[in-house]
């Protein structure tokens, strides 16, 4: 089955998208930024899996 939706790399070709990489001296892991994305698009009962990574991607 093939998507008629581009693929990311056919977006940067045509330079629709610009990505940015926002670093900063403190930290955050990955469980809290899935928590703050949850409560900001109002979602609730939301189950979390965590697949690879360090102890799976919660560090």
């Amino acid at each position: 089955m093939t998507s008629s939706r581009p693929c990311l790399s056919e977006l940067l070709d045509r330079e629709l998208v610009e990505m940015f990489n926002v670093g900063s001296e403190d930290q955050i892991d990955v469980k809290t930024i899935a928590e703050i994305v949850i409560e900001e698009m109002g979602h609730e009962d939301v189950k979390l899996k965590f697949t690879g990574g360090i102890d799976n991607g919660r560090r």
